[in-house]
């Protein structure tokens, strides 16, 4: 009996366990990064960044022939798709590791047969995510046989790393990264957490335990580097209405959400999963106030303006008169902005108050929040509590 979970298969006790793929929920999340970083490569932040016009504009939609997957998020849908190059071709190479070349000094190739009796592979794998316009946003591929994925700036944080990450590793499951980025490394770091969770969510490391294949003292320093987790939710103060609590997050430039921050409380307990249940309590207001084209300008306009009840609607209009007066923005009138202007009281506006807010919630989160789980989280809450999706 075969029991197949997130590309990863185990054989039953009948038959001895061998892991057929690369796992990175079965190591520790220092083993997983030296494994594809071995000879611990670094790069500067600056490498690799990428943006819609600078970096993808030369990924053709129609070079992804296979389509694999439609992503809906943040009120747009994009696609995963794969390009196979096919028929490789490999140089023979001496004892030194040097190409071998005929008289006219071109490189003379190994014969089919040649590569097949290498195991050599005979296709190429890269994946693209394309927008609704078929702008490539991010891609996973080989670069000189390393690990090389990417997202543009305007899109990042909504959760394309990891499918590019997984689709990737469906091919060339533990590849050499080629070297890691500080954004990559916090990356990784989340990618690996994620994966580590999925398998505690599911019972897997149980089975593993039960079957033999794994110890207890394992799975227990797999998890260590994990935030603790609250055994029972009677520890947990229940009260989301404490207004000493509100955070305001300005996020990418474009979102301002009203959340509790109890919300970094509630990450890694029980009630973690009840997603409906926390987004309803946890999130109390969110406006997008504008959003960019494919090109350079900002197209000035509110795409929503939300909230629970009056004294978050205030702080959001607050939040939107200073984005406006701080950015000289000319934002296009129509019944979202009516709504957003709606019956301000002038008493109760903070305008003046914005800026600490913002800092002290971002503050707050880089400390609870090293590796922008949470953040992601409040994030997905928001559009999904106001149907933003």
């Amino acid at each position: 009996m075969v029991i197949f979970l997130n590309e990863s298969f185990i054989l039953e006790a009948t038959t001895e366990y061998i892991k057929k793929v690369f796992d990175p929920a079965l190591m520790t999340f220092k083993e997983f990064a030296s494994s594809i970083n071995e000879q611990d490569i670094w790069h500067p932040h600056s490498a690799y960044q990428y943006s819609i016009n600078d970096g993808m504009e030369s990924i053709e939609y129609n070079d992804y022939e296979t389509f694999i997957n439609r992503i809906k998020t943040h009120g747009l849908t994009f696609e995963l798709r794969m390009n196979t190059r096919k028929g490789l071709k490999y140089g023979k190479k001496d004892e030194k590791g040097e190409y071998i070349r005929d008289e006219n000094w071109k490189v003379i190739l190994l014969s089919d047969d040649e590569i097949k009796l290498l195991g050599l592979p005979t296709e190429e794998y890269s994946f693209a995510i394309f927008d609704e316009d078929k702008q490539a946003v991010g891609l996973a591929q080989l670069e000189w046989n390393a690990t090389l994925i990417s997202v543009v700036g305007e899109y990042k944080k909504l959760g394309f790393g990891k499918i590019l990450m997984d689709a990737f590793e469906s091919k060339y499951p533990g590849n050499d990264s080629g070297g890691f980025t500080p954004e990559g490394i916090s990356f990784l770091k989340k990618y690996h957490s994620e994966k580590v969770r999925e398998y505690l969510a599911s019972g897997f490391y149980s089975h593993l335990i039960r079957q033999g294949h794994i110890s207890k003292e394992k799975v227990k320093e797999i998890i260590s580097n994990l935030s603790e987790k609250k055994k029972n939710k009677e520890d947990l103060d229940l009260d989301f209405n404490k207004n000493e609590d509100l955070m305001l997050m300005r996020y990418a430039d474009t979102d301002y959400i009203l959340y509790n921050k109890k919300a970094y409380d509630f990450y890694q307990t029980e009630l973690e999963n009840r997603f409906d249940f926390l987004k309803e309590r946890l999130i109390k207001a969110h406006f997008r106030l504008f959003y960019y084209d494919h090109g350079s300008d900002i197209l000035s306009r509110i795409q929503f303006f939300d909230y629970d009840n009056e004294y978050y609607k205030n702080i959001m209009q607050s939040a939107l008169i200073y984005e406006v007066l701080k950015y000289d923005l000319e934002l296009k009138k129509d019944d979202i902005l009516k709504k957003a202007y709606a019956d301000i009281n002038k008493e109760q506006l903070i305008v003046g108050k914005i800026p600490q807010m913002i800092e002290q919630e971002k503050t707050y989160r880089n400390k609870h929040d090293k590796y922008e789980e949470i953040e992601n989280r409040i994030v997905e809450m928001a559009y999904s509590k106001y149907d933003n999706n």
